[in-house]
């Protein structure tokens, strides 16, 4: 029993003798906390306060309350303060103390400072919920903008420039179309695969090499039209194997396969150019040593020593020269009274590729990807200058981000007769 007791005594003890010990080292914390508070380190106090109260089990003494008070309220931590002003009124024993009347004079300011905190936290939080429906609106704005956006906007990989009649090529994926300066679609990208556009009038090809079919649109008669099949120029024919540039004397010239006939087309009368009663100068050229002999009803010359197949007049008594037996262009027979006696009068196709339609004393020779030049005479000469003409509207091609193309005319975005103004504009018109 004696033994119980004295364990019991021991335990007491050794617990009391702990909490005497942490006691005096908050003592410590507490006094250099009040240091602190002398030199205005508010901060420093609240370092040294805190590891005061962290040694005891409670506050029991108002002038430690006091100091939790006057600590926090200094550096603005008003809830803590007002629990540390709290805990000083239940332990103060005087309520008629000066220090008691301050510090309820400081009790009656946390809680207006903390009621003001709470309005303006109130305030704040009205104005986050009035600016986040604001901007929502907004963003619902621009969701409609955009939308309205989109549908005034035209699917293409690539708008090319507009001519002087306001009409350009565009492109989407390897297909080609036409439209206006308004938006009208005039040939939709579809079914053609190649696009040419000389002097005004554009041509659409059904493939990119080996074209079957033609179709035809004049930019000044805003009107178009599809050549004949290639079947109807020959009938052994399956493709064309060149399409030259349309000229500004509205002819277009191609050459078929398997065919000794040039295909020289009017564009005006959308008719075959063939070669007619050409007698006269068959003879004037045999006389003028340009060619040796002629057979006027098979349409052949011997240049040479060779026989030739006249395939076609590209104008300016330039003729297109095929082989009889193979139908293979040969080449392109200058016969112009121009050229003298020891210049050469044929130019081989293997050299200059395909030739076009004479104009304005130049005529187009195609060699793959190379284009050049020719004079009458048969030399080389400058490139000619598209006579499209220069736009003179304030139609503006614009691609946007999202890759698809819209028209603007005064900043504003249209699509035939449908407007929409800018983004700027259209959120301050929808307050």
């Amino acid at each position: 029993m004696r033994r119980g007791l004295f364990i019991v005594f021991l335990v007491v003890n050794f617990y009391t003798s702990i909490g005497q010990s942490n006691y005096e080292i908050a003592k410590v914390y507490f006094s250099k906390a009040e240091r602190d508070m002398e030199k205005i380190d508010y901060q420093a106090a609240k370092v040294n306060f805190d590891k005061g109260v962290s040694k005891i089990d409670s506050i029991q003494k108002s002038r430690i309350a006091e100091m939790g008070t006057l600590i926090y309220y200094e550096l603005k931590s008003y809830k803590e303060a007002k629990d540390f002003a709290k805990k000083y009124f239940q332990l103060s024993r005087s309520k008629t103390s000066e220090t008691y009347k301050q510090m309820l004079e400081l009790y009656v300011d946390i809680e207006e400072k903390l009621e003001k905190i709470e309005a303006e936290q109130k305030e704040e939080e009205r104005l986050k919920l009035m600016a986040e429906k604001e901007e929502k609106r907004i963003d619902s704005l621009k969701r409609e903008w955009n939308a309205i956006s989109d549908a005034l906007s035209i699917h293409a990989d690539t708008i090319f420039n507009f001519n002087t009649y306001g009409l350009a090529i565009f492109k989407k994926g390897n297909k080609y179309g036409l439209l206006n300066e308004n938006g009208k679609i005039l040939i939709r990208p579809n079914l053609y695969e190649n696009a040419l556009t000389f002097e005004g009038v554009f041509l659409f090809v059904d493939k990119k090499r080996k074209g079957t079919q033609i179709y035809c649109y004049k930019s000044k008669e805003k009107e178009g039209f599809e050549l004949p099949d290639i079947k109807s120029v020959n009938s052994a024919s399956s493709f064309f194997e060149a399409v030259l540039l349309p000229r500004g004397n509205q002819q277009l010239v191609a050459y078929p396969n398997n065919s000794t006939d040039t295909f020289v087309f009017d564009l005006v009368n959308e008719s075959f150019l063939r070669i007619k009663k050409i007698e006269g100068q068959l003879k004037a050229m045999k006389k003028a040593d340009i060619i040796d002999k002629y057979d006027e009803d098979e349409n052949t010359v011997k240049i040479n020593k060779t026989w030739y197949k006249l395939g076609g007049h590209l104008g300016g008594d330039i003729y297109t020269l095929y082989d009889q037996e193979t139908k293979k262009l040969k080449g392109y027979l200058f016969g112009s009274s121009e050229i003298s006696e020891n210049e050469n009068r044929v130019l081989f196709a293997e050299d200059i590729g395909y030739l076009g339609s004479f104009y304005k004393n130049k005529i187009q020779a195609q060699k793959g990807k190379n284009t050049s030049w020719y004079n009458i005479l048969g030399e080389k000469v400058s490139k000619m200058k598209d006579a499209k003409g220069t736009y003179t509207n304030d139609v503006i091609i614009e691609k946007k981000d999202t890759g698809k193309y819209q028209l603007k005319k005064d900043g504003i975005v249209f699509l035939g007769d449908k407007k929409l103004q800018s983004l700027e504009d259209y959120l301050k018109e929808n307050k």
